[in-house]
């Protein structure tokens, strides 16, 4: 893993964590277009960020391929949600840019506006904890494709 990987990766984790304590803010009446414009400030690096880290996880899957070629079926898998997690990336940042951050914000009297932008933080949160976890997965197996035991000396 090259420099420049592991320096995205770093710069991904601390913006996934940024935007996470800011998704994890309950909406409240009020606050909505404050709590909108927090998660979009806190977006707009990770899509950049996401890219390169993308880029570096395309070379270390043909590594991978190359040093242990058994662990093939578990590259696809991972370059798969890889490309899963980016595409819902896009679909987050155009639904933060439709969304209207001065849409009726939730009341005590109607629950529905609530619930769907409840839906809306859970599924961010989801995606981060996804796309966290996609990123440990890589450099864990990434390793595990350089070190481990294949019987040849022991």
């Amino acid at each position: 893993m090259n420099h420049e990987t592991m320096s995205s990766t770093t710069a991904l984790s601390d913006a996934l964590r940024r935007l996470e304590e800011t998704v994890n803010v309950p909406i409240v009446p009020g606050e909505l277009e404050e709590w909108h414009n927090g998660v979009h400030r806190r977006l707009e690096p990770i899509a950049q960020l996401w890219g390169r880290v993308r880029e570096g996880h395309r070379g270390l899957f043909r590594q991978m391929r190359e040093v242990d070629p058994e662990l093939g079926h578990r590259i696809d898998e991972l370059e798969e949600r890889d490309t899963a997690l980016g595409i819902e990336l896009g679909e987050f940042q155009r639904e933060l840019s439709a969304r209207s951050p001065r849409e009726p914000e939730p009341s005590n009297d109607s629950s529905e506006p609530a619930k769907r932008l409840e839906r809306l933080r859970h599924a961010r949160l989801e995606w981060i904890v996804h796309g966290r976890a996609l990123v440990k997965e890589v450099e864990t197996w990434f390793v595990e494709a350089h070190l481990r035991d294949r019987g040849d000396g022991d």
